[in-house]
């Protein structure tokens, strides 16, 4: 099994609807991880399918280092929901959606249940 992953803004940005498909990301502002890292591979494949190139805004491995951006308005991020849930204050941070696209779960063998905001 594997996990869902989410768009995940700061609270000062514009609200989002409880999914998002993955056509909608073609102008969005992200902070993703690099290249080599197994996240990144697997967002470059959802990317490629859409047949678009994300606007990446920042290149980060460091998951606190993409969540501080992200909180600070600097753009946002696709993660699963393990990112947000270390976070007890997430629902007053950030505003999230469900990324729709079937073939995008990220490679972590847990799935959890999540509200989107």
């Amino acid at each position: 099994m594997e996990e869902e992953l989410f768009l995940i803004r700061g609270a000062g940005a514009a609200p989002l609807p409880a999914t998002q498909g993955v056509e909608a990301l073609a102008n969005e502002p992200l902070i993703l991880p690099t290249g080599p890292h197994g996240l990144r591979w697997t967002l470059d494949a959802v990317f490629a399918r859409a047949r678009f190139t994300p606007r990446v805004v920042l290149e980060v491995d460091s998951l606190a280092m993409v969540m501080a951006a992200v909180d600070a308005g600097l753009g946002g991020t696709l993660q699963p929901w393990a990112a947000l849930g270390r976070y007890p204050d997430a629902a007053s941070r950030f505003r999230w959606a469900r990324l729709e696209a079937p073939d995008a779960p990220a490679p972590v063998p847990q799935k959890k249940e999540a509200n989107s905001r």
